[in-house]
């Protein structure tokens, strides 16, 4: 299989990568209903999570008891969309 992480080298993942190997690809793939493909697609061009997993993927890792790095996800606004009430300065 892999190389399982102990507690204090999963506290260290500083990238994607590392958390997702961590956490397990395969059960990443199954908690966010994709395929381990999409996965692994998300680490070979170094993109961000998608921010509709952050729910499952943070209920793993709360079960792991280790933070769940929001860094990691793409919680951007995506371009095109509307500006809320404050970003177009209206009053």
């Amino acid at each position: 299989m892999g190389i399982i992480q102990t507690s204090a080298e999963a506290a260290d993942c500083e990238t994607i990568q590392e958390f997702l190997d961590f956490l397990g690809r395969d059960d990443v793939a199954r908690a966010c209903s994709v395929k381990r493909n999409t996965v692994d697609t998300i680490i070979w061009r170094s993109a961000k999570i998608p921010a509709n997993w952050f729910a499952a993927i943070e209920e793993m890792c709360v079960e792991r008891r280790r933070g769940c790095p929001r860094h990691f996800f793409a919680f951007d606004r995506r371009k095109g969309a509307p500006k809320s009430y404050k970003e177009d300065g209206a009053r």
